[in-house]
């Protein structure tokens, strides 16, 4: 009996493992109608998940964790979006110019990047606001954590 069992238990572990990612498979591609060919995309469908898959399984885990910790992944995903905001602004430019002959003719013009200018300002600024957002982060999911276990 217990060599029964033992033969029994890995294949219904292997049957029950495989079920939910046979649940998440695609449905086979219509080229692939032929006896092999389905065999073939029954076993793909088997190991290799939906195209997908880690998206879906990505934002059922940040749906829980958000719920659980009561919004932290909305500030990381604001605070996030604001430096991208900052990073875009680093690519663009900003020129103050005046043409040929502004002032008299003949006079030269000049343009000038005000954004370039600027540049190591902003990298400073950039700097020291991520240092701040991460101290305020780190505060932040403490006292979450804190009242979390103490409820």
């Amino acid at each position: 009996m217990k060599k029964i069992v033992s033969l029994i238990l890995p294949v219904l572990l292997a049957v029950l493992l495989t079920i939910p990612a046979a649940a998440d498979a695609p449905a086979p591609a219509a080229a692939e109608d032929s006896f092999w060919g389905g065999i073939g995309t029954f076993f793909t469908n088997l190991f290799v998940p939906a195209d997908d898959y880690f998206v879906r399984k990505s934002a059922q885990l940040s749906a829980h964790a958000n719920e659980k910790l009561g919004g932290v992944a909305d500030l990381y995903h604001m605070i996030n979006d604001f430096f991208d905001a900052f990073d875009q602004a680093r690519t663009s430019s900003f020129y103050f110019q005046q043409p040929n002959g502004f002032f008299t003719p003949g006079s030269p013009g000049f343009r000038i990047n005000v954004f370039s200018s600027v540049e190591s300002i902003i990298r400073v600024i950039k700097a020291i606001l991520t240092a701040a957002v991460c101290l305020i982060t780190a505060i932040a999911c403490y006292h979450k954590l804190r009242k979390f276990f103490k409820e």
